[in-house]
């Protein structure tokens, strides 16, 4: 089974003025002109592996796992799709999967997360792609879907769905049955993929809700940075600004930069220095690969990522975070860490932070356990206030400006 949805991202006419009549000192020129129109229209399909879902020999006081059917989505968008899914239709609108007007199976909670060894009694719920834990779908009488993946980049891909249930002690026997649909739409495409030109309307078009997250392009060197709306409420980068050159400076201007109007130069990369508080030093690794022995992205000192600025108290107005991004305050650093580690129960919930580790005197620090991201606060001349964090801890102190750490630059909104 599959459906086909279509969605136009553009057209762009020039209207014809008609006849134009042109004088030139040769004689007359005669000039027309035709309307100029195209539209592009992504393609979207959804198939399905199998058309039931069934428990075999489900015994009383029992768990079982449903066969699985693969929902494979095929499309060129190139800002990804969204694949939801709902239980019910016309003549069962609810949640529970029943045998008649006295006998079901509940669905767990949308939104819950529940271990199969773990189901009370006649209750049922889904897990995608071999999951761990089951959660509950939304149901056909709210007219509500549930989220099952969001991609951000064209090209297909499958995804595993599957049921499990736990019958009473007494169940009655009986086939228990439902229907669970799916449907698979194409993500918002902004005016620009780049981070300079992307609009906050863009960005609430296309990371509606939290955890939601895009490729967008830093037109400086044209590299690809993943960008999420986090807990907070705020877009942030959910990689490690990776700006900076191995073989000479780079001139960065207010135009593609949060730099002043007469600019910035940053330094050319090199593994030494990051030992004197006014230094602006930029490390570029070059590996994405972060361990206790491998530098990866890239450190700056505070100097470099203040564009120079370099306060000796209060907040830059200057980095080198695109235009339209910048550095975070450290009350918003802080805000962040609240939020998330409220959002998830515990710190090591940061996602997509990266244990980068720290490059002082010209050697690398705690790579792969600990990571650092700058402030745009300085505490005097010689500190500055950083996010430190580990797999279970997460706070907002201060340190050498020194210190080579990492950047992730937040939407300025």
């Amino acid at each position: 089974m599959s459906m086909k949805a279509k969605h136009v991202l553009c057209s762009l006419g020039l209207v014809a003025s008609g006849l134009v009549f042109v004088g030139s000192a040769n004689g007359l020129d005669y000039q027309d002109n035709v309307d100029v129109e195209f539209t592009f229209e992504p393609t979207l399909s959804i198939g399905l592996s199998a058309q039931v879902l069934k428990i075999d020999d489900l015994a009383p006081g029992s768990t079982g796992t449903s066969n699985g059917v693969t929902v494979t989505v095929n499309s060129n968008n190139v800002t990804g799709y969204t694949l939801s899914a709902q239980v019910g239709s016309s003549t069962n609108t609810t949640s529970d999967l029943t045998f008649d007007s006295n006998h079901a199976f509940t669905s767990l909670a949308v939104g819950s997360s529940v271990a199969l060894a773990d189901f009370e009694d006649s209750t049922w719920g889904y897990v995608i792609d071999s999951g761990a834990n089951y959660s509950g779908l939304a149901d056909y009488e709210s007219e509500g879907w549930t989220q099952l993946k969001k991609t951000i980049t064209s090209g297909d891909t499958s995804t595993l769905f599957q049921i499990g249930a736990k019958a009473a002690g007494d169940q009655v026997a009986g086939n228990y049955t439902n229907k669970i649909n799916f449907k698979v739409v194409t993500n918002y495409v902004p005016t620009s993929g780049n981070m300079q030109d992307v609009a906050e309307g863009d960005l609430e078009l296309l990371m509606p809700e939290i955890g939601d997250a895009a490729m967008l392009k830093d037109v400086r060197d044209g590299q690809q940075y993943m960008v999420a709306k986090f807990p907070d409420g705020n877009y942030w980068m959910a990689s490690n600004l990776n700006l900076g050159s191995t073989t000479g400076t780079m001139t960065l201007t207010a135009a593609d930069s949060n730099v002043s109007a007469s600019g910035y130069t940053l330094p050319q990369s090199s593994a030494t220095g990051f030992s004197d508080d006014t230094a602006e030093n930029v490390y570029k690794s070059g590996s994405t690969t972060c361990s206790d022995t491998s530098a990866c992205y890239s450190y700056y000192t505070f100097a470099a990522a203040t564009a120079g600025e370099n306060p000796s108290t209060g907040s830059s107005s200057y980095d080198i975070c695109p235009k339209g991004w910048r550095l975070p305050t450290s009350t918003e650093l802080t805000e962040f860490i609240t939020a998330v580690d409220g959002y998830s129960g515990n710190a090591s919930a940061i996602v997509s932070m990266i244990y980068a580790g720290a490059y002082m005197d010209s050697a690398l620090s705690n790579g792969g356990t600990n990571g650092y991201y700058w402030s745009s606060d300085a505490e005097d001349g010689n500190d500055a206030y950083f996010m430190s964090f580990d797999s279970d801890t997460a706070s907002v102190i201060s340190g050498s400006k020194a210190s080579g750490y990492s950047i992730s630059c937040m939407f300025n909104l």
